[in-house]
């Protein structure tokens, strides 16, 4: 027991030996493994050369396909077609832009005209000042009570009855 007690050298061999096979599954599975990554990178560099081949068959039939179409009369006049089809559109849209415009130049006139009325005491023009106050809608009877507020402070020395009469007027007209 001592200093520098020495192992058994039959031991050590099996040691040295079991080592040695390690390495050597070690190495082969790094083979294997090399072995394969060159094999993948075949499989990549074919898999890629046969996409470029068939790419270039697709740019070679669209091609031909193209050229055919571009003297094919038929196809020409479809395309004459829907060139035509665009242009209307196209002119469509421009007028359409066109009526919103003068429409909302209509829209605006007309309020302007109305509250113009309003002012004056037309009735059917205060109603609708009225009901565009209240965001375009109102309850009828609403309506026909601020109608009446409103045509009796334009007019002190109207009766109840030609107040009523003008409502009824406004609200049915």
């Amino acid at each position: 027991e001592g200093e520098g007690a020495e192992e058994d050298p039959a031991k050590l061999q099996r040691d040295l030996v079991a080592v040695k096979i390690k390495e050597a599954e070690m190495e082969e599975a790094v083979e294997k493994a090399r072995l394969k990554e060159a094999e993948a990178a075949t499989t990549r560099k074919s898999v890629a050369e046969q996409m470029r081949s068939q790419q270039a068959q697709v740019s070679d039939l669209l091609a031909q396909a193209e050229a055919r179409l571009g003297t094919d009369p038929a196809f020409r006049e479809v395309v004459a077609r829907v060139d035509a089809a665009k242009a209307v559109l196209q002119k469509s849209s421009e007028t359409s832009s066109q009526v919103d415009g003068d429409r909302e130049e209509l829209r605006s006139a007309i309020v302007t005209i109305t509250d113009g009325l309003a002012t004056q005491g037309h009735a059917p023009s205060l109603g609708l000042s009225i009901v565009r106050a209240n965001g375009g809608s109102i309850p009828l009877q609403m309506l026909k009570d601020q109608l009446g507020v409103r045509l009796s402070e334009g007019n002190p020395e109207s009766s109840s009855a030609t107040t009523s009469q003008k409502v009824l007027e406004a609200v049915y007209t």
